[in-house]
């Protein structure tokens, strides 16, 4: 019976595998060379056995001597090949199996893992966490922004020092007062011409924190004048010092007003003063019908205002405001006003310059026609384009187009006339009147004069370039060139 070259097992003749380990069995009469043959020494058939000793590959293993059915030594952890088409390889169990041509391969389990591949990664990750970061950290900066501007101005601002009246030396930014100070010793102001609120602040220029908003008719106390327009006070009701802008506090609580808008109503023009008194300072003069608005109301015949126009506080006549528009103004001929603001010239290149009853460009409202060196006594500019003003050569009121007045003449920019008289000379003079005694030249039929301004009683200040002197003359004698 044929034995099992492996376990040494007996297995029937005709058993292709051993019934004891599963290993193949050669057939009878098997040619040796191909597949394993019978056993039998130093031929190429030879059965393999398990020795210690190394095969031709220098691995152990089964030998088979000679022959193409050599072993190559164990591979693939445990499996055994042949080097040629008659190799044995182990399978699952311990068995050996034949595939193909008498090829024998190894089972699933000794077959060789493919390698892991790595996955490629994203070369964008990176700047996508950055760019989490700065949103993160953005998100907490602006909350703590509003957190901080949530709190409480009284407990926001950090004192520097210890503030008290008698020891004022620099304001600080907001420090809490010691009330018995502040009610026993410091000045007493009243908020006034406020129309919303009075911003009190913590450093001076309008400047850090809003510590408080005061109304008209709100009391404090005055710590200090050092800095300039913005007073250092205290305020009663918020309980804390801070700046406020001067102007908007009075010293008297029944000057306390709303603010309200006035024109001057005056026919020459009303002064600004620096106190409410007819000696004090004059900061600057206002026009007729210019708006000021009144923000303190003291007792007296002073009101202390706001001039939008030249950005200026001051004290003005209370008598000579209004609530309305002056709109009374004379119109057309009258006599010559006391005073004005500024006297100017005409200037226009050809024809003349209109002096109207309106502010307005119409061929309805020309009451007067101004010529080229003519004089204007101007009374009031707030009215626009057109400005009213006084015609000395006419005798009227008018407004007239302020584009074609100037306030200086140069020579070459004036007029010149013709002397003209039936017999004798015309009179150069050194006033408007006649009189033997002011009598400075004399000028005859077609002597030149040039148009310097206009005087009064039918007198104008000419220039005699025969002469060479200036002087006044009638005007009835002279036509226009």
């Amino acid at each position: 019976m044929p034995v099992c070259p492996k376990c040494g097992k007996s297995n029937a003749p005709d058993a292709k595998f051993c019934t004891g380990c599963g290993m193949p069995m050669a057939a009878p009469n098997q040619p040796g060379g191909v597949g394993i043959s019978p056993l039998r020494a130093g031929s190429s058939g030879q059965h393999p056995t398990e020795t210690s000793a190394q095969t031709a590959g220098g691995n152990p293993g089964f030998n088979f001597p000679g022959g193409e059915g050599q072993s190559q030594g164990s591979v693939d952890s445990g499996a055994y090949r042949q080097g040629g088409y008659g190799t044995y390889q182990q399978n699952d169990s311990g068995a050996y199996r034949q595939g193909g041509s008498g090829t024998y391969r190894p089972s699933a389990a000794y077959r060789q893992t493919p390698p892991v591949r790595r996955k490629k990664r994203n070369p964008m990750l990176p700047l996508l966490v950055v760019l989490a970061v700065l949103v993160i950290g953005l998100l907490a900066a602006l909350a703590f922004l509003l957190l901080r501007d949530d709190a409480d101005p009284e407990t926001a601002a950090t004192p520097t020092t210890t503030e008290t009246a008698a020891s004022y030396t620099a304001a600080p930014a907001a420090t809490q007062a010691d009330p018995a100070v502040a009610v026993g010793e410091l000045d007493t102001y009243y908020v006034t011409g406020t129309d919303v609120s009075l911003a009190l602040f913590a450093e001076s220029g309008s400047r850090g924190d809003v510590l408080a908003h005061l109304s008209n008719g709100d009391r404090v106390g005055l710590a200090s004048t050092d800095s300039g327009n913005d007073w250092y006070v205290y305020s009663y009701d918020d309980g804390c010092y801070g700046y406020v802008k001067k102007q908007y506090l009075t010293d008297s609580q029944q000057a306390v007003t709303e603010p309200e808008d006035y024109y001057v109503d005056t026919p020459d023009y009303l002064v600004l003063r620096a106190e409410p008194s007819v000696t004090a300072q004059e900061l600057s003069r206002l026009d007729n019908r210019e708006k000021v608005t009144v923000l303190a109301k003291p007792t007296g015949e002073f009101w202390y205002v706001y001039v939008a126009q030249n950005e200026q506080y001051g004290y003005v006549s209370s008598p000579y405001l209004s609530h309305t528009m002056p709109d009374d103004r004379l119109i057309g001929a009258g006599a010559a006003p006391s005073s004005y603001l500024e006297k100017y010239y005409v200037y226009v290149d050809k024809g003349y310059l209109a002096l109207r009853s309106e502010t307005a460009f119409d061929t309805a409202n020309e009451i007067g026609k101004m010529k080229a060196g003519e004089t204007v006594y101007v009374l009031d500019k707030s009215t626009g384009t057109y400005w009213y003003v006084y015609s000395p050569m006419l005798g009227k009121y008018g407004y007239t187009n302020s584009g074609y007045l100037y306030s200086t003449m140069p020579w070459t920019y004036t007029v010149t006339y013709t002397v003209k008289v039936h017999s004798g000379y015309l009179a150069l003079r050194s006033s408007c009147s006649n009189s033997d005694s002011n009598i400075i030249g004399k000028l005859y039929t077609g002597d030149t004069v040039i148009f310097v301004d206009s005087g009064s009683n039918g007198y104008w200040y000419v220039y005699s370039d025969k002469l060479d002197m200036t002087g006044y003359v009638n005007k009835d004698y002279l036509v226009r060139n």
